[in-house]
C-alpha cells in the first residue's frame, strides 16, 4: 500500500515539475527562514545567563572612530553611574591596549586576549577566585590570569606574587 501512494507520489512530481519545484522550493526557502529566525532569537537570548541577575544588567558600549573616542575615561562611568539611584551596581572593562606578550623571567608568551577590569568586575559578574585574595587586585599593576595561562607562564612554581612584563603594542596613525 505504502509503495503504490510513492509510485503515485513521484508519478505526480514528474507530470508537474513546475507545480513540484515551486512547492518544494517554497518548502525550502520557508524552512530555511523559520531556522534563521529561531537561531537569531536564541543567540539573542542566550545571553547573561551565567551572570547574577542577568535579566536586569545592560551594558554601554563606547566606540571610536575617526581617531577620536565618543566618550572620556572609565572614570565618567563612575561618577555619573553611581550618581543615579536605579544603577545598584556597575563595573567597567577595557579590551583594546593591544597586548601582543607577556614576559615571565626569560619566557616570552603570545596572548590573544587582554581584559583590563576593576576590582568591582569579579563580583558583578560572580566569578568565583581559584586562589589568591580579590583584595589583592586593589594594588597597581596587580593581573589576574586564567590556571591554563598561570600554567603556561610558570609550569613549575606558585603563580601567587610572581612577577611578570606585558609589552603593548600602540597603532600609530589614524584609523
Amino acid at each position: 500500500m505504502i509503495q503504490k501512494s510513492i509510485k503515485i507520489a513521484l508519478r505526480r512530481l514528474m507530470t508537474l515539475k513546475a507545480y513540484s519545484f515551486i512547492n518544494i522550493g517554497g518548502l525550502a526557502v520557508a524552512i530555511s527562514v523559520c531556522l534563521a529566525i529561531f537561531f537569531y532569537v536564541h543567540f539573542h537570548l542566550s545571553f547573561d545567563k551565567q551572570i547574577p541577575d542577568g535579566e536586569n544588567t545592560y551594558r554601554l558600549i563606547t566606540r571610536y572612530g575617526q581617531g577620536a573616542y565618543s566618550t572620556n575615561t572609565f572614570a565618567s562611568f563612575d561618577e555619573v553611574l553611581s550618581a543615579l539611584p536605579q544603577v545598584l551596581s556597575h563595573t567597567t572593562c577595557y579590551d583594546n591596549h593591544h597586548i601582543e606578550d607577556v614576559f615571565a623571567g626569560a619566557k616570552k608568551i603570545k596572548v590573544n586576549n587582554a581584559l583590563f577590569a576593576k576590582p568591582s568586575f569579579l563580583d558583578f559578574f560572580g566569578i568565583k577566585m581559584i586562589r589568591g585574595e580579590k583584595t589583592a587586585l586593589d594594588k597597581p599593576n596587580a593581573i589576574l590570569v586564567t590556571p591554563g595561562f598561570a600554567s603556561k607562564l610558570f609550569p613549575d612554581s606558585d603563580p601567587i606574587e610572581q612577577t611578570v612584563m606585558l609589552r603593548s603594542l600602540r597603532q600609530t596613525g589614524i584609523v
